[in-house]
């Protein structure tokens, strides 16, 4: 049985609803946050949240009286943990009342050729959940792979039993692409679905993404996705486009963080001095030594910088003279390297 929704067809906003988990995954999250957001999507009656293994059990709370259903993530981010781990957790989960489980494959043993133990790894995951009569979602993180490879876990994914395939876990880069779901969806058979996951925040892109066999979003623009559909809806243009279609060109988005980072550039140029230190001191944080140790390298380039000055001086021609002329230890330049 197919579950593809066929271009031209016209959709309600409900029905965008009905495709999207919303994923709650970043590790700042609070329980608060959780509960909070879980009772208002629930609102919307999406098809379900998905949240970290540790809030299964505050999410169905959260969600009770809704048909918004409970995701968690099983090895998540990296699908490194064992196999033995994987199934623990899955067990877990389901006893916490989680209805659908997304799973990442062993991603780095799919890129090293043992497809068999990705295919083991998937099957041990999918005859626990299938145990308990929930489907099994298995994330690929397609950002790391290539076509070849991307084939290979969607054999895995089909031999092991598996009810979908995703593209990402949002936490690698990258993120669903129309090549990469287009190849999934004619590499699996009917019976699977596809969730495109990662990048999807506006509602072309979701109905792109639909056209090319699409059947659930993994998401965190749930609001403007609705409030998208709902416009759409009242025009009476929320419709399944042809497949092909082209995605609009994303907008630039400045981050705070960019911002800063131009403006401490700004500044280091005007301090003069300063920047003799503060290049090779951004160099050294970026390559993951501690602030601290920063701040030592600062500290002896500082006092590397003194020693240069006071060997520039000339000094006294008579050796045994007990006046020296050497400039002040604290002279302007090396203090405004200290103090700034």
């Amino acid at each position: 049985m197919s579950h593809i929704i066929a271009p031209g067809t016209s959709l309600t906003a409900q029905d965008v609803a009905d495709l999207i988990d919303h994923a709650l995954l970043k590790p700042e999250l609070t329980p608060q946050e959780v509960e909070q957001t879980c009772r208002e999507l629930a609102q919307d009656e999406i098809w379900s949240v998905c949240v970290r293994p540790s809030d299964v059990r505050l999410a169905l709370q959260a969600v009770e009286g809704h048909q918004t259903r409970v995701c968690t993530v099983i090895g998540f981010p990296h699908g490194t943990t064992s196999t033995a781990a994987k199934v623990a957790e899955s067990r877990q989960a389901l006893a916490d009342g989680a209805t659908e489980l997304d799973m990442v494959l062993n991603i780095g043993r799919l890129r090293g050729g043992d497809v068999e133990a990705v295919k083991q790894d998937i099957a041990a995951v999918v005859e626990t959940g299938h145990a308990a009569g929930v489907l099994v979602k298995v994330i690929f993180e397609t950002a790391l792979l290539d076509e070849a490879q991307k084939e290979a876990a969607c054999r895995a994914s089909e031999d092991a039993g598996a009810d979908f395939v995703k593209t990402s876990t949002g936490f690698a880069g990258g993120g669903a692409t129309l090549p990469d779901v287009r190849l999934m969806r004619a590499t699996i058979p009917d019976t699977m679905q596809v969730k495109a996951s990662g990048g999807v925040r506006d509602i072309d892109t979701l109905l792109a993404m639909v056209a090319e066999g699409v059947t659930r979003i993994g998401t965190s623009s749930t609001e403007a996705l609705l409030a998208g559909a709902r416009e759409r809806e009242e025009e009476g243009t929320l419709v399944v486009p042809e497949p092909g279609a082209r995605l609009p060109a994303p907008t630039a988005r400045v981050t705070d963080r960019a911002v800063g980072s131009t403006d401490r550039a700004r500044a280091s140029t005007d301090r003069g001095q300063r920047v003799h230190t503060a290049r090779p001191v951004r160099a050294y944080r970026a390559s993951g030594r501690s602030d601290r140790a920063a701040g030592q390298l600062t500290r002896s380039m500082t006092m590397l910088s003194a020693v240069s000055t006071w060997s520039a001086v000339p000094m006294a021609q008579d050796p045994s003279s007990a006046s020296v002329a050497r400039p002040s230890r604290c002279s302007s330049s090396v203090c405004s390297v200290r103090s700034g």
